[in-house]
């Protein structure tokens, strides 16, 4: 196995070394201050950073063998997914079999057969096919995703795996009411992860903006408890909750998901602490996940720019 890079914290400057790293990978400075506070801790990880980003290889094709398929891919946990050979932020990983290992962790940790789970922004269905290889026959699986071509994906994988009689899919987004909202989505880009619903006015000559039927969590009519939700909306977590709020304060579901504060003020014009606080006023509590997939410390609020995911649970 390679050893590790770096600790950028053992350098001079942590910040130094990202505008570095945008200077010689990306030939420019930095759009903002903010961004040289990124998620990577060494030198290793900020290197495949830059490297796996969209970015960079548009820039420098001849670095990367990509190319416009989908595939097949056997994951390590047993289920077949179809992932997009030139989709660097989620394909590529799963393909390494590297894909968010603390999430899976924590996942395999507290998910259990027969339990009923929400999976909400469900993408190419990564996580809908793990959920459903644990829940098994006697458990259920609700998948969201409204992205079309996502979606239509996230079914073959389905079909794949014949899990069609434990994971439901849906179409359409989760929101604070019923209705239609603004989706945008890069056409043609490297991140399937960035689609995220829009609050401003949307110009009409703007192809990669469509609208999208939005739901609540209350409205659906799901039988039994709901054990797990997983929540990875880009900045629409606070809406999500507020169309949920009577459900969640009855079952007390764990909730894993990701606070963002730009995406959270983009998005929902609310930022993490709002987040937190909504959700410690129906009794649960914030803690962070590891490297290894437990849970850390809890927090009670996050101003930080850097997106981390946490975990949500009943106090």
């Amino acid at each position: 196995m390679a050893e590790p890079g770096i600790e950028l914290s053992q350098t001079l400057d942590k910040k130094e070394m990202v505008r570095w790293a945008y200077r010689l990978f990306l030939d420019r400075e930095p759009e903002s201050d903010a961004v040289l506070s990124g998620r990577s801790q060494d030198t290793r990880s900020l290197r495949a950073e830059f490297m796996t980003c969209e970015e960079f290889i548009v820039a420098n094709p001849h670095f990367s063998m990509l190319h416009d398929d989908w595939i097949i891919k056997i994951t390590k946990y047993g289920f077949r997914l179809f992932v997009y050979l030139r989709e660097v932020a989620i394909s590529k990983n799963i393909l390494l079999d590297n894909y968010e290992k603390a999430e899976v962790a924590f996942v395999q940790s507290v998910v259990k057969p027969g339990h009923t789970v929400i999976d909400i922004g469900a993408n190419i269905g990564f996580y809908a096919m793990l959920f459903s290889s644990i829940v098994g026959p006697a458990g259920q699986v609700h998948a969201f995703e409204p992205v079309p071509f996502l979606y239509d994906k996230l079914n073959l994988s389905r079909q794949e795996n014949r899990f069609e009689n434990i994971c439901q899919t849906y179409n359409c987004a989760l929101g604070a009411e019923p209705g239609t909202l603004n989706l945008f989505h890069a056409i043609g880009g490297m991140n399937f992860g960035g689609s995220h619903l829009l609050s401003e006015p949307v110009d009409p000559r703007r192809e990669d903006v469509k609208p999208v039927q939005v739901r609540t969590l209350d409205d659906l009519l799901l039988p039994g408890k709901i054990d797990f939700i997983k929540m990875d909306v880009e900045g629409a977590e606070p809406m999500v909750i507020t169309g949920g709020m009577a459900r969640l304060a009855e079952h007390k579901p764990t909730i894993l998901c990701e606070l963002h504060n730009d995406g959270l003020r983009r998005v929902s014009k609310s930022d993490a602490n709002q987040l937190i606080g909504a959700l410690a006023g129906i009794g649960y509590r914030c803690a962070l996940l590891l490297p290894d997939g437990t849970l850390g410390e809890t927090i009670t609020e996050y101003a930080a720019e850097a997106p981390i995911n946490v975990v949500f649970s009943a106090a």
